[in-house]
């Protein structure tokens, strides 16, 4: 082939694409009016309206959004063991305000601005110092605001719920571990503050140590007004081995538990909570896992507050 003939061939191949290429551009142009309509007609709300309302977009606006700004982590927490609430857990001094009211908090009346308030009083805290807020896991209706401070095993935690319609407050919860530098409540005291309880909840059992046993103990007070307390203690207390038969050799055991706190009780621990009524989960919880008073103890919720405001440290002991 000659070089004009290899010349003509590349530039009748070059005409070629040039025309291929002109003809799938055209193409394009000439579909594209056909295809743009559909597009519009499915992406117009309007040709839908029916669609609009049932469009997936509630489930984005639920309480799963937080309205609270995250609680900052450098802030200096207070000295919780220089604190009102590390000298007495149940009250503030306030001869006005007696439980159920709680460091000027009333279940049905405090607002958000006074439940803050008041749990950094309790707690040593500064009025800047940003306390956990969020929504409770209890009812879209509830949000939370809480406290903790942790020190080695010690620990100390409040907790309150209000409903975020109204900002009043329906609930106060309280545990510790009994730091070290808190002064404990004990059962003794609550009976002769707070009187008979309508029902008192026993769960006693040995651990693993067969050198201690656990009780585990909720006074039950329920108001006519609808609020409720409870007062739960959780304690390891000496379990006492005495021999009855030397031969077949038996053992009697008894375990002795003082409203007091004495003789000495191991690992304590102390929560109560005061609400609105009681939760039914709770009356679940008792009926299923706990035994009331007259069971373990023989001994009515009568006859306990008795013997509070009578002796100065009443003692029960159960031989078992």
């Amino acid at each position: 082939m000659s070089g004009l003939q290899r010349m003509l061939c590349l530039l009748s191949i070059s005409l070629a694409l040039i025309t291929l290429t002109a003809c799938q551009t055209s193409s394009r142009g000439t579909t594209s009016p056909t295809v743009e309509p559909s597009v519009a007609v499915t992406m117009t709300p309007s040709s839908t309206p029916t669609t609009v309302p049932s469009a997936t977009v509630i489930p984005t606006s639920t309480i799963t959004v937080t309205p609270y700004p995250p609680t900052p982590e450098l802030q200096t927490p207070p000295d919780w063991c220089a604190a009102p609430i590390a000298r007495d857990l149940l009250s503030s001094g306030d001869a006005e305000c007696q439980l159920p009211c709680w460091y000027g908090l009333r279940v049905g009346e405090s607002n958000v601005e006074e439940i803050q308030s008041a749990i950094r009083f309790a707690v040593g805290a500064s009025d800047t110092y940003v306390l956990n807020m969020g929504q409770s896991a209890s009812g879209p209706d509830l949000d939370i605001v809480t406290f903790d401070w942790v020190s080695g095993v010690d620990n100390f935690s409040i907790g309150t719920r209000f409903n975020r319609h109204s900002d009043i407050l329906t609930e106060i919860h309280l545990g510790t571990s009994f730091p070290s530098c808190a002064q404990p409540t004990m059962p003794q005291r609550v009976l002769r503050e707070l009187g008979e309880p309508s029902a008192v909840w026993v769960i006693f059992q040995i651990t693993e140590r067969t050198d201690l046993a656990s009780l585990d103990i909720t006074f039950v007070y329920s108001s006519e007004a609808e609020q409720s307390i409870l007062m739960h203690w959780l304690t390891n207390i000496p379990v006492h081995w005495a021999t009855t038969t030397p031969v077949p050799l038996q053992h009697s055991r008894s375990a002795t538990w003082c409203l007091n706190g004495a003789p000495l009780q191991i690992e304590h621990g102390m929560n109560f909570t005061i609400s609105s009524g009681i939760d039914p989960d709770y009356i679940d919880t008792w009926k299923k896992f706990y035994a009331p008073l007259e069971v373990v103890f023989q001994l009515t919720p009568k006859e306990l507050y008795e013997r509070a405001i009578q002796e100065n440290n009443p003692c029960l002991t159960l031989e078992f």
